[in-house]
């Protein structure tokens, strides 16, 4: 399963996320489930950072724990295999002012992204 989204700032302002809560199924090549950050509109962005569970990264490196983008938009591509079901992940997200670097807009979103198994047979 495959899921995409992107995220607009209005003009002037930036996009911030931050990763509250991470679970994935891990795999030392990120092969299994995996969320991408794309910095732009789009998949084919400048990826920022790949999470997929990597024990190195627990808990999920400050650097990448919250992300700043430098423009108006932020993409997020998730990949789940389905084989095994964990907690998934939650983020919020908010807006910034490109000049001054102080959040505004603090918007109350965020989700809740849980990997489900699936119940069919490969062949």
């Amino acid at each position: 399963m495959q899921c995409v989204w992107s995220i607009k700032a209005p003009e002037g302002q930036v996009v911030k996320i931050k990763i509250t809560d991470m679970d994935l199924e891990y795999n030392v090549e990120c092969k299994h489930d995996f969320l991408k950050l794309f910095e732009g509109g789009g998949t084919d962005a400048s990826l920022v950072h790949i999470y997929c569970n990597n024990p190195q990264e627990e808990p999920i490196q400050d650097r990448f724990r919250e992300v700043k983008s430098r423009g108006r938009y932020i993409t997020l591509y998730f990949y789940t295999d389905r084989s095994i079901e964990r907690r998934g992940f939650r983020l919020e997200y908010s807006f910034a002012g490109q000049e001054d670097g102080q959040f505004i807009n603090n918007l109350p979103f965020c989700c809740f992204i849980r990997t489900i198994k699936a119940n069919y047979t490969v062949h």
